[in-house]
């Protein structure tokens, strides 16, 4: 029998930090959210707080410490990192992170690369609680999670193997993002050719109808799918709707009717309306129905003059958003609003230019989603095989003292 030992016994879970409380209230300290949370490098440490900002309601860490991600569905994403170099020394994190100390005698690297294994992510899927859509991992399944016991200089040879081979893994990925950010720029660039907005330009609110969603009350709320799926900011993509995190309801009302989606609708997210990937807004399809629409979603509906596929693409335009968000309201959550959609100046052509240039987009767009999925597929591959090395070196289906690495790349 493997012989392993629990994660309390190599480290301190959720520990204190009496060097932060000694701290004078004025003391700039690290802040990092959840966001900013990601392995190795690229692990954000550059903000930092007065400390009397976040005495209360962040939780705290120091140097060396691990921060383990708790909620979904980050923690799926294996983004536990290793909090190395950090600025102040002791810094406050979000409280959807959990804090691990390795204990001394202990390698942190191989303590962290413990929570990138395939047993650990699994595990502590099954050990979620909260409701869907918002679940975490509870202290006390990280606490007892066990993890293979190895003295100091054997943890040392398997982080060391794990340092190589996963900064490979990592530089291939990283050059693959690079070339889909290169594509998508490409993209970008050919719609801006096309969408030049001046001030001689009418605004939309004379060319389409702008409908926010209805505020429906979160405890009446179905996860049944036989219900009527609502739209919500979190299902709106960048040029697509995600419905992985979807909640429905159960009986809709004449009422309701103004919400009702219909095939070809274009919906944008108007709460942090742009994201890595671009602009939130995608058109709704067949296989999307039925659907309601949530509020902080806006359903767009051209008039007579405007061609859909001309109107989804000028609202994708840099031109839109230089001439919003410089307004955009909230300030940790950017919010977009109705009016700002409407006073948007929209180059008005005839409807045979706008269905040519609707048509051109749209090709330009299938193709570079199809080169766009081509590159994901790989990163999607060397994330697993990241993740499976990661596993057998650390639970010793194989010997890192004997392994090449070859083939990684």
């Amino acid at each position: 029998m493997t012989d392993t030992v629990r994660v309390r016994e190599l480290a301190e879970v959720n520990p204190s930090v009496p060097e932060f409380e000694s701290l004078p209230a004025d003391s700039d300290v690290t802040f990092v959210p959840l966001e900013a949370v990601w392995p190795a490098s690229r692990l954000d440490l550059s903000r930092a707080r007065p400390k009397s900002e976040v005495s209360t309601g962040y939780v705290r860490f120091r140097d060396g410490d691990v921060l383990v991600p708790k909620v979904t569905p980050t923690f799926q994403a294996a983004r536990s990192a290793l909090a190395v170099g950090v600025p102040t020394t002791v810094g406050a994190a979000s409280t959807e992170v959990h804090i691990v100390r390795p204990r001394p005698g202990n390698d942190p690297r191989y303590v962290t690369y413990g929570f990138h294994t395939e047993q650990f992510l699994g595990e502590g899927v099954s050990a979620f609680q909260g409701v869907a859509g918002l679940q975490r991992v509870p202290d006390l399944f990280l606490r007892d999670f066990r993890i293979r016991r190895r003295s100091l200089e054997e943890q040392r040879q398997i982080a060391d193997f794990l340092d190589d081979q996963v900064a490979r893994i990592d530089e291939i990925v990283r050059l693959r993002e690079e070339q889909i950010g290169s594509l998508r720029m490409r993209l970008q660039t050919l719609v801006d050719q096309d969408f030049q907005s001046e001030e001689t330009d009418p605004k939309a609110s004379l060319l389409l109808r702008v409908t926010p969603g209805y505020a429906f009350p979160s405890e009446g709320f179905s996860h049944d799918a036989e219900d009527v799926r609502l739209l919500r900011g979190v299902n709106v993509g960048v040029g697509e709707l995600n419905w992985e995190d979807s909640v429905h309801w159960a009986a809709p009302t004449a009422s309701l009717k103004p919400f009702n989606l219909h095939a070809g609708d274009v919906v944008m997210g108007m709460d942090r309306p742009w994201i890595r990937g671009g602009m939130r807004i995608a058109k709704v399809a067949a296989e999307d129905l039925p659907a309601l629409l949530l509020q902080r979603v806006a359903l767009l509906r051209p008039g007579p003059s405007l061609e859909v596929d001309y109107m989804y693409w000028a609202y994708r335009a840099t031109a839109f958003r230089l001439a919003v968000e410089s307004e955009l309201t909230g300030l940790s959550v950017p919010h977009l609003s109705a009016e700002q959609i409407c006073s948007y100046r929209i180059p008005l052509l005839d409807q045979a230019a706008q269905t040519m240039i609707g048509m051109k987009m749209n090709r330009a767009a299938q193709s570079t989603a199809s080169l766009e999925s081509e590159m994901q597929a790989h990163i999607d591959l060397m994330q697993e095989r990241k993740r499976s090395l990661t596993t057998a070196a650390v639970t010793g289906e194989f010997d890192v003292t004997t392994a090449s690495g070859r083939g990684v790349a």
